[in-house]
């Protein structure tokens, strides 16, 4: 079956499951670098918020042998878990000053969201876009982002330059930076009886280290939170606090939006570096997470980033 008709059938099983008390729609969804994705929302009677249910896994299950019925009782189960009982006032969302204090930046790729940013207020750093985020948390939603957009600067009366230095502000001080050395961090990972470690970043690292072969420590660069990390190669200090911890000039690999690797090391080989990256992020890491195929290099003595 192709997924159009796919999803046309899983629509029409939910609503003949649920009856006339719900409105079933299908979306398409653009996520980070580009990447499509198509969701089913069911809005019951008297709620005006519903969770998103992503299909394109569940397609992916269906081809694999799992039958309509078993995909349908899925998409049930995880709605009943999911959904808002209620209406949620987002009134507040239309006060700037009640807003502000909650809201972060990320860092995007620049050409894989060229389409995206249209819509949004952005800044460039180098190949990559700086964007806006904010957080909630509301007891009947849970947590979550909303993407800030053009026309959240028109609903609130200020512009663009204002909402990012807000923002910048916001992130450095509220999610402050923090590192570790590699080798200890896949340690403490690998035998965390949580099991923190995942096969496949268990081989993004290896990955690493075998395009790697010399002694040189290196280290992880994110923030407390362990999202949207990669932002803090924005931030002059914190690239200075590293450099005077590391004691020199360092090389810096965006392993990806969440956080990037530093590299010590003077003389680095930016073609040989590029390729790893770009090996690492066409076969370790997933597309909505991959932020740059290209490699920085920190000069201490000048305080200054560049693109190698």
């Amino acid at each position: 079956m192709e997924f159009k008709k796919f999803t046309e059938k899983t629509a029409e099983g939910i609503k003949y499951f649920l009856g006339e008390v719900a409105e079933i729609n299908i979306r398409e969804i653009q996520k980070n670098n580009g990447v499509l994705m198509h969701g089913i929302t069911i809005l019951e009677k008297g709620s005006n918020l519903s969770p998103t249910i992503y299909l394109d896994g569940l397609y992916l299950e269906y081809l694999k042998g799992k039958t309509m019925g078993s995909v349908i009782k899925d998409i049930i189960e995880i709605y009943e878990k999911a959904k808002v009982k209620g209406r949620v006032n987002m009134d507040f969302f239309q006060d700037y000053e009640k807003v502000k204090s909650h809201i972060f930046c990320k860092l995007i790729n620049y050409e894989k969201n060229k389409e995206l940013l249209q819509e949004l207020p952005w800044r460039k750093f180098f190949d990559l876009a700086i964007v806006c985020y904010y957080v909630y948390t509301n007891d009947l939603i849970g947590n979550g982002s909303i993407t800030i957009r053009r026309e959240h600067l028109e609903l609130w009366g200020i512009k663009e330059e204002e909402l990012l230095e807000e923002a910048l502000n916001n992130t450095r001080h509220s999610l402050p930076y923090c590192w570790y050395d590699m080798k200890d961090m896949i340690k403490e990972m690998w035998e965390s009886e949580k099991g923190q470690l995942s096969l496949e970043e268990a081989r993004l690292l290896q990955d690493i280290f075998r395009h790697r072969r010399d002694a040189e420590p290196m280290y992880v660069l994110t923030n407390f939170a362990k999202m949207y990390g990669a932002i803090n190669m924005v931030y002059e200090d914190v690239l200075e606090e590293m450099g005077n911890m590391i004691g020199c000039n360092y090389v810096v690999l965006p392993s990806s939006i969440h956080e990037i690797i530093l590299v010590p090391g003077d003389t680095p080989n930016a073609e040989k570096l590029r390729f790893m990256v770009n090996d690492v992020n066409s076969t370790q890491v997933s597309p909505q997470e991959v932020l740059s195929d290209h490699v920085y290099f920190y000069d201490r003595n000048r305080r200054k980033l560049s693109m190698m």
